[in-house]
């Protein structure tokens, strides 16, 4: 073996040595970069998720703000106007409404009210207590006394105490 076909022997050696290197260099940089992609799209989903459930939140919030406009639109004068207007319809006569404790909660504040009802017959009351629990303002009975006026004759002319709730969300 002479010194040229040495050297050009090793040439070739050199040139593959660079080339494996080469070889081994760009994949270790293509498996870096694969990593970083997935990593990327999984981060992504989650994001995708986040918002998905972020809008789920901000309309809820939208809802409650509605809510919340509705239910916090009475006031004392306002409560009593929509109760007498109940009692019209359900024909009862409404003795007396006077209000009593407020209490107040964390997201909440609950009034109260007591009523004294006269009617001419048990379903007419009943229907009071109904068209009142039925009311877009929520009313919620709390307690409720029925008595006859007269006793012999059950069926005609009672009287009803209440107890009535209404809320306001803060």
């Amino acid at each position: 073996m002479d010194f040229i076909t040495i050297l050009s022997y090793r040439a070739r050696v050199i040139h593959a040595i660079i080339i494996v290197c080469a070889i081994f260099v760009s994949y270790k940089i293509y498996t870096a970069q694969a990593t970083a992609i997935a990593s990327l799209n999984q981060s992504k989903e989650i994001e995708i998720k986040k918002n998905a459930l972020f809008s789920t939140i901000i309309d809820s919030e939208k809802k409650m703000a509605v809510f919340k406009k509705f239910i916090n639109s009475k006031d004392i004068s306002t409560i009593i106007k929509r109760i007498g207007v109940i009692s019209n319809d359900s024909k009862v006569l409404i003795n007396s409404i006077k209000p009593l404790e407020k209490l107040e909660f964390e997201i909440y504040s609950q009034h109260k009210f007591a009523l004294a009802i006269t009617a001419d017959t048990y379903k007419a009351a009943a229907e009071f207590i109904k068209n009142l629990e039925n009311s877009p303002d929520v009313y919620h009975i709390d307690n409720a006394a029925i008595t006859p006026v007269n006793k012999e004759d059950s069926s005609e002319n009672v009287t009803m105490e209440l107890v009535v709730s209404t809320f306001l969300l803060k």
